[in-house]
């Protein structure tokens, strides 16, 4: 279907969007699909070998459910670190670099879904460690004269190894003839590695909130078919890089009960059933199949 103009477009759009929020029969699936697609179509000009996804929204790609996730992580290729000498600016300058980097990308991009984006602000992320977000860049998506999406995004320079694969987009624009994204995502075990020693860094602190980790890591551990090897090496690489070895060698802890009213909000968001407790022991079975071999293997690392 070819559509005249922008509003056209954003009226069959909406429709087909409202449709496939009644058949997930997920809470305000509309207003969040409409949020995840502005998320789509900025991935889908962001060249796959620039840039890495990882975080929530590499969750969202590489599983059907998900909870709604708002912003984007990336991790620009070593390559182009190099390239462009991002690791030798000063924050600043090398906030404002990977802004210009960013808008590259969206101006040399074709513009037949009728996307446009607008960035909005650029700054720097500083006294974070190696491999951590060093800028935030937020953008307007808009289609037409309407507002879809205000998207962060958080971008950080590749430091050590990060596994990814190619992944297809989910095809919602099928219907206006536009063809389905190829987006670089970290791998499951790297989500589920990453996403166990967060919670692992943060868990007993007052303001630990990684109930989105939980069910991150529960639903790809149920879903992934995962290489145990690749996810034990990841799980020592990432023990290592968030100092969390000495937590690893003990059972993975219970979260608080204070987390089960928001855990039962995201899960019902993934269209799953699942309570706290059962995305834990999940959880638990798998890292207690590697455990012994990640702690050995992190005595390793340098």
């Amino acid at each position: 279907m070819i559509f005249s103009d922008s509003h056209e477009f954003l009226a069959v759009l909406e429709q087909t969007l409202r449709e496939q929020a009644e058949r997930n029969g997920r809470s305000q699936d509309y207003t969040n699909l409409k949020e995840e697609l502005a998320i789509e179509r900025f991935l889908a000009r962001i060249d796959p070998e620039v840039a890495i996804v990882k975080g929530g929204t590499a969750a969202m790609l590489t599983l059907s459910n998900t909870p709604h996730t708002k912003d984007v992580d990336l991790v620009i290729t070593d390559t182009v670190v190099q390239s462009l000498g991002l690791d030798k600016m000063n924050p600043a300058q090398r906030a404002d670099a990977l802004a210009e980097l960013v808008q590259d990308h969206l101006r040399k991009a074709p513009k037949s879904d009728f996307f446009r984006f607008k960035l909005e602000t650029a700054f720097p992320i500083t006294d974070l460690k190696p491999g951590h977000a060093c800028a935030r860049v937020n953008i307007s998506v808009m289609v037409g004269k309407s507002e879809i999406h205000f998207l962060q995004v958080d971008i950080a320079l590749q430091d050590t190894e990060i596994p990814s694969k190619l992944l297809p987009g989910r095809d919602l624009l099928g219907f206006a003839e536009v063809s389905n994204p190829q987006i670089r995502t970290v791998t499951p075990e790297y989500l589920v590695a990453d996403k166990v020693t967060l919670y692992l860094e943060e868990h007993g602190t007052a303001d630990a909130d990684r109930v989105k980790d939980i069910v991150h890591a529960a639903l790809i551990i149920q879903s992934c078919s995962l290489e145990k090897v690749h996810l034990t090496k990841l799980l020592a690489d990432r023990a290592v890089h968030r100092e969390v070895v000495d937590k690893l060698r003990l059972p993975v802890p219970a979260p608080p009960d204070r987390w089960n009213d928001r855990f039962d909000e995201l899960i019902e968001q993934a269209n799953t059933n699942m309570t706290m407790r059962e995305a834990m022991n999940i959880i638990k079975e798998k890292i207690n199949e590697i455990r012994n071999e990640a702690v050995t293997l992190a005595a390793k690392f340098p």
